[in-house]
């Protein structure tokens, strides 16, 4: 699909936020005063499980070559992503993408979900498929004559059937909808709040005689502020909330911090930005940098970029690729593998302490607290003194995997820890700093 002029200036204008965001935090090669950046990490103090990252192959009518799929899901050749976000056509169809990509996704130890942009135009209040416009779930509702919940709810739910009988492959869930906070020129549709309770309630029976059945998703609001009033909504009706899986949201408008009691995991599932062609290794910066701070900030257990290969604008939406050169390699690819190759689904992000205007840390360790992963985005411009101490936790060394201006998501030496911390630099970039617990194989977890 290719967006016209004004669509994508709209979608620029859609994500004016994060870029100004972009601007003022990342200045590539601008040098900035070094200063220690010392953290302490506590596998005491756990926050949320992270169930992975993913990106989409949506309106993308250009399927995976195997060596694509090794880069983008396997973790040995690749960055390790987890998901793939797929489209549904408002006939019930793939829209865009390829069925052999849910098939090499999942072969490499991915999952597969998809996504509603529109129902069709007959069954809208606007007639169009585009423009927004409402579900009519009464006659007379715009140029409805009749109710289309039902019909549509049965659509949405035949798609896994059709994932499963052209690619071999399960659903794993299924969004109501894409952007419902959101009227665009191309594909899309609104969704109030009450209107996400009716229609959960009547695609729910339809999911349940699924085998497996797809976990349910709703949400996904462009702005992520506008998240919380639906979700209150679903957890005010007992047979939605009972029916729902998963929340969804994008960032383009920034992330917000987790409103009400969290009764269910929350997935960033869209982000990129929409200036020209930028491989840098500041706009790799800029891209770990929204991942830290919706994992961070957002609590989030997801996290997606929106394309995995961009053939359509000379943009940033794709983690590679552009017209001219469609599989062009970047380094915001790389330095999301910083984050999706090591931090596997069921890890869970454990507490960083420590302050610094220019570093940003993180940390994870797996189920067994055998692994653990801490990622730093030194987003200064120019090399930072890095300190780490351990807390309850022990290991003899970490391998540094860096992302920076010269380096692709590479391992460098071991670095060896003493008395539970290690010294080192790290470059403009991202660097994970991968590691074993030595503590549970000795005196058990301290």
């Amino acid at each position: 699909m290719h967006w016209s002029n004004k669509e994508k200036t709209l979608r620029f204008k859609r994500a004016a936020y994060a870029i100004w965001i972009a601007i003022a935090t990342t200045i590539s090669g601008q040098a900035s005063p070094v200063a220690a950046a010392s953290v302490t990490v506590d596998w005491n103090v756990r926050h949320q499980i992270i169930d992975g990252f993913g990106a989409s192959d949506a309106f993308v009518n250009v399927a995976l070559s195997d060596a694509q799929a090794d880069l983008f899901f396997s973790t040995t050749n690749g960055i390790g992503l987890s998901f793939l976000r797929m489209g549904i056509a408002n006939d019930g169809a793939l829209n865009g993408g390829a069925f052999s990509d849910a098939a090499k996704a999942t072969a490499r130890g991915a999952r597969v979900w998809a996504a509603a942009w529109t129902a069709p135009a007959a069954w809208k209040d606007n007639g169009t498929t585009s423009n927004g416009g409402h579900l009519c779930t009464a006659p007379a509702q715009g140029l409805c004559s009749a109710s289309h919940a039902d019909d549509w709810a049965t659509r949405l739910a035949g798609f896994a059937a059709t994932l499963k009988q052209n690619a071999g492959v399960d659903l794993y869930a299924l969004s109501v909808q894409n952007e419902p906070d959101f009227v665009a020129p191309y594909d899309s549709m609104i969704v109030t709040d009450s209107e996400f309770v009716s229609f959960v309630n009547a695609l729910a029976p339809k999911l349940a005689t699924l085998a497996p059945r797809p976990k349910l998703m709703v949400g996904e609001h462009s702005n992520w502020s506008h998240l919380w009033s639906m979700t209150a909504a679903i957890e005010a009706n007992p047979s939605a909330l009972a029916a729902t899986d998963v929340y969804g949201t994008h960032q383009y408008y920034g992330v917000s911090a987790y409103q009400g009691p969290r009764p269910k995991p929350l997935w960033q599932t869209e982000m990129s930005s929409f200036e020209g062609f930028d491989a840098s290794i500041g706009n790799g910066v800029t891209v770990a940098k929204w991942i830290h701070d919706a994992l961070t900030l957002g609590n989030v257990n997801v996290w997606h970029y929106w394309w995995l290969q961009n053939p359509y604008n000379e943009d940033n939406e794709g983690l590679i690729g552009h017209p001219g050169a469609p599989t062009a390699p970047t380094k915001r690819l790389y330095s999301v593998g910083n984050y999706s190759r090591f931090i596997r689904p069921g890890w869970t992000r454990i507490d960083v302490a420590g302050a610094n205007p220019n570093v940003f840390s993180s940390a994870y360790t797996s189920p067994s607290n055998a692994s653990f992963a801490i990622v730093v985005v030194n987003n200064s411009g120019v090399d930072q003194p890095f300190v780490a101490s351990l807390v309850h936790a022990r290991s003899a060394s970490v391998t540094p995997w860096v992302t920076s201006a010269s380096l692709d998501l590479a391992p460098q030496a071991p670095i060896a820890v003493s008395a539970g911390q290690f010294t080192t630099t790290v470059p403009f970039g991202v660097t994970t700093f991968v590691g074993v617990n030595d503590s549970i194989f000795t005196n058990g977890f301290e």
